[in-house]
């Protein structure tokens, strides 16, 4: 995808990441974990803050993204993005159930999926 870099980004989320985030809280956090020389950061996800301390997050409201509210005070998912990682134009967030249940977020997709996700 190509596009200026802005804060907020958008976010596409599929209807069950948008429901196991909801169950279990509404709050999403995305931040990046230097590896090897620390050259190279992986994209980390969790519903729990990390224990890594001088974090800071952007925050963001993600309001109404599911047609049948699994609890009727739920109704904004919280999304909070560590600020050491580039504004990408969009985040993909969806549901994986294998390995173990998880939320994927990728930074500007392609403009189509590969694969299959059942």
């Amino acid at each position: 995808m190509s596009g200026e870099r802005r804060w907020p980004p958008k976010f596409q989320i599929d209807d069950a990441a948008a429901r196991y985030i909801a169950n279990h809280g509404g709050r999403f956090y995305i931040w990046s974990e230097a590896v090897g020389a620390g050259k190279l950061g992986v994209i980390k996800t969790s519903l729990d803050p990390p224990s890594l301390e001088g974090m800071s997050f952007s925050h963001s409201q993600l309001e109404n993204v599911l047609d049948v509210y699994v609890n009727e005070a739920m109704r904004v998912i919280d999304v909070f993005v560590d600020e050491t990682i580039e504004p990408p134009v969009v985040w993909d967030l969806t549901y994986h159930r294998l390995p173990h249940r998880h939320i994927r977020a990728l930074a500007d997709p392609p403009p189509f999926r590969v694969g299959y996700d059942a």
